[in-house]
């Protein structure tokens, strides 16, 4: 059984209908299953996606990190597999069953935030926005038939952003749920990845699904140049505060050069992620 969950906003509404309609003409659900959508500042003018859209509307504007977890509150009532998207995203066939692998690892799929592909009239960037999606069709469908064709797996990594994540029931129901301490939104899944490697379990980009995803349409893509600094400097120091220097320094900022130590490079060949974690932690006097 599987829950779903997805946020729209106001300065994102232009891309939701489009996130609904890939994902209900991809994606085969199962009569259990249950796909909520998320009115956080009461600007969704419903349609008829599809009858499994269940409509939550929030009296005031949540968190990522609290959208989330009322999603998981009632995914745990069901103990339900719980699948939080980004509306900024278009599902694309075939993406949904890597995910399906029951196992107790987080997965997600990639995109062109990870991977870049270049066609014969266009190039998908990392950002991009609604229009460069919508005159550019037939060379989106060339990019599928490559990254399809390459017959890809799945790679174990110590985080990755919650853009389109599976947390099964049986990981949040041992870790938790999302820390809210971070602010509006960035760093709560950074946060939970790591407490889900010290708790034991993997993270997975399931490689052969792709989503196209546009990129910060409910964050600084719609902010401005303050908004984004104070937001980013509010999540970084609370970060720091309860993880330390050096996993803020990996995590948030990506500076790989603090896991580039002779101490850590033979937990990282045994693909011991855990006492990675552990060993930067305690270097800034953080215990887990």
């Amino acid at each position: 059984m599987a829950f779903y969950g997805m946020v729209t906003t106001e300065g994102s509404s232009a891309y939701t209908p489009h996130a609904l309609h890939s994902f209900f003409g991809t994606t085969e659900l199962m009569p259990t299953d249950k796909f909520y959508l998320i009115d956080n500042d009461g600007n969704f003018d419903s349609d008829d996606f599809s009858e499994k859209l269940e409509v939550i509307r929030n009296e005031t504007p949540k968190s990522f990190a609290q959208n989330v977890n009322q999603i998981m509150r009632l995914a745990a009532a069901a103990r339900a597999d719980l699948f939080f998207l980004n509306n900024d995203l278009i599902f694309t066939p075939g993406w949904n069953p890597p995910l399906l692998v029951q196992a107790p690892v987080i997965f997600s799929p990639v995109s062109n935030r990870e991977i870049q592909y270049e066609t014969r009239s266009f190039t998908f960037r990392n950002v991009l926005s609604l229009d460069d999606y919508l005159s550019h069709l037939p060379e989106f469908g060339e990019l599928l038939q490559t990254h399809q064709a390459r017959k890809l797996s799945y790679m174990n990594v110590a985080m990755l952003p919650f853009f389109c994540v599976k947390i099964p029931f049986a990981i949040y129901s041992v870790v938790g749920s999302l820390d809210e301490r971070f602010g509006r939104g960035g760093g709560e899944d950074n946060d939970y990845c790591l407490r889900t490697v010290l708790a034991g379990f993997k993270i997975h980009y399931a490689m052969q699904s792709f989503v196209l995803h546009f990129n910060g349409r409910s964050t600084w893509q719609v902010e401005n140049e303050q908004e984004t600094k104070k937001r980013c400097l509010t999540f970084t120091s609370k970060f720091k505060e309860k993880w330390g220097e050096k996993l803020t320094r990996f995590a948030i900022e990506g500076d790989i050069s603090v896991i580039e130590g002779p101490d850590l490079q033979p937990l990282l060949h045994q693909g011991n992620l855990r006492e990675v974690v552990r060993t930067l932690a305690a270097l800034d006097g953080k215990i887990f």
